[in-house]
């Protein structure tokens, strides 16, 4: 487990004081894949270093499996962190080494024979995908080989926890998949704890149980990654979810003012269905019921953490306390309505359209 208390980090220059963490307190725990994600200058890179004293904060803890690393002497620290594996976006290889001279580096000075560190290093080629590429240099491998070599650099000394400083933003599409992929079978067959920093939401997405939003040094809003994506509170965790799930734009076409008719009570909203209640026809049964129209303008079914998650936003037209009505019936069955607009006539429907 990780736990991070009230910790605080200020660059100082000569002009400009910034304070890159303000009292950031998180609790990671053992075996979770857990992702912080923030915009550029957020402090999540700070925040990461902090975690193996890299960077020492100006104040607070850092506890990893009940020890204090801001408590320690030089020597324990050094220690403490051989369990502490780290990887980063530029993968920090060694050109003149291949690569089971870069994976086995760690290895030196800590009394093991050639034939253990061989096994060792070959062994770990073997579950990172490149135990062809043994003997190749890191200018003939590919990105996504490259990050291969460093995540399994990051192993050599068996840690319990993945430090990963946005390690696939240099990475295509492809290759970001196949890493995440890898990380993700590293956490369940090693039951290592992994952390990752990120400015993609769709990284979260994709390998992340657990996450934590950063703005200004500030952790705003943590969870699980169904409670964000069904239930954002934070206009930063909002903006990251609509982009993820392609509605960010919706909001303008709303404000431009078409699918409008001024005559009409409308109310548009999006609606999150998670678990089962996902594959239910929620829509078509309150239009039959309450005699409403709903007009699906967006709509997108995922898979978090193995769990259907789906997103629409819809446009209902109708008799206002119907529509209020039939939201009532939505949410009674544990599905999430967040009304993004109303328009149109009322007076109770300029009585029930006289």
């Amino acid at each position: 487990m990780i736990v991070l208390k009230n910790l605080t980090k200020t660059y100082q220059s000569k002009k400009l004081t910034v304070g890159a963490l303000k009292q950031v307190s998180l609790t990671i725990e053992k075996g979770d894949i857990f992702g912080i994600i923030g915009y550029s200058g957020a402090g999540k890179s700070t925040l990461i270093r902090c975690i193996n004293l890299l960077e020492r904060p100006d104040s607070g803890n850092v506890i990893i499996n009940g020890v204090d690393l801001t408590k320690l002497s030089p020597v324990e620290l050094r220690r403490q962190r051989e369990k502490i594996g780290m990887i980063f976006q530029h993968f920090n290889l060694m050109k003149r080494r291949n690569v089971f001279e870069n994976v086995a580096y760690p290895l030196k000075g800590k009394g093991l024979t050639k034939t253990e560190i061989n096994d060792r290093v070959l062994k770990l080629l073997e579950l990172v995908g490149i135990r062809d590429k043994v003997y190749s240099y890191p200018s003939q491998l590919s990105g996504g080989q490259k990050q291969r070599v460093a995540i399994a650099r990051a192993l050599a000394n068996d840690p319990e926890v993945l430090l990963c400083d946005e390690a696939t933003s240099a990475l295509d599409p492809q290759n970001t998949k196949s890493i995440l992929n890898l990380l993700k079978e590293i956490n369940q067959k090693l039951n290592l704890t992994v952390v990752i920093i990120t400015h993609q939401m769709e990284v979260i997405k994709e390998v992340c149980n657990k996450v934590a939003v950063m703005e200004e040094g500030v952790v705003v809003e943590e969870g699980s990654i169904i409670d964000i994506f069904s239930s954002p509170t934070t206009k930063i965790s909002k903006e990251f979810v609509a982009h993820t799930m392609g509605y960010e734009n919706f909001e303008k076409i709303l404000n431009q003012g078409f699918i409008r008719d001024p005559l009409k009570y409308e109310l548009t909203a999006r609606i999150t269905f998670v678990g089962q209640i996902a594959g239910q026809a929620f829509i078509s049964k309150i239009s039959i019921e309450y005699g409403i129209y709903a007009n699906i303008l967006f709509g997108s079914i995922e898979s978090l953490q193995g769990i259907p998650f789906g997103s629409l936003i819809v446009s209902f037209t109708g008799n206002s306390l119907k529509i209020k009505e039939a939201i009532g019936f939505l949410e009674e069955n544990n599905v999430r309505v967040e009304v993004l607009k109303e328009h149109g006539a009322t007076k109770t429907d300029n009585a029930q359209c006289s």
